[in-house]
């Protein structure tokens, strides 16, 4: 699989070059300095499961209180169950 860096792109993947800098919005808090090497670092296999597991199911990803609390608020709560429909309790 392509690695993909955080440090701006001088061409489109297809050869184009790009020109466009426009900033898409300020950040919030002060930019840490060692920003662009902190998101580089490759990701563990189990850290990059974890990632992909919670863009399948559109789910938070963080720890466990805070993914709760985050999904309660944005009434994300059906993203932390398993896929498929509930099983019924009389069947169990």
């Amino acid at each position: 699989m392509e690695r993909v860096l955080a440090e701006p792109f001088e061409r489109y993947p297809d050869g184009r070059r790009c020109d466009d800098k426009r900033v898409l919005a300020e950040w919030p808090v002060e930019r840490p300095r060692n920003w662009t090497a902190r998101v580089n670092v490759a990701l563990r296999d189990e850290q990059l499961e974890g990632v992909r597991a919670c863009v399948d199911r559109g789910r938070p990803l963080g720890d466990d209180k805070w993914v709760a609390e985050t999904a309660e608020r944005l009434g994300l709560r059906f993203t932390l169950r398993g896929p498929g429909r509930p099983r019924n309790e009389e069947n169990q």
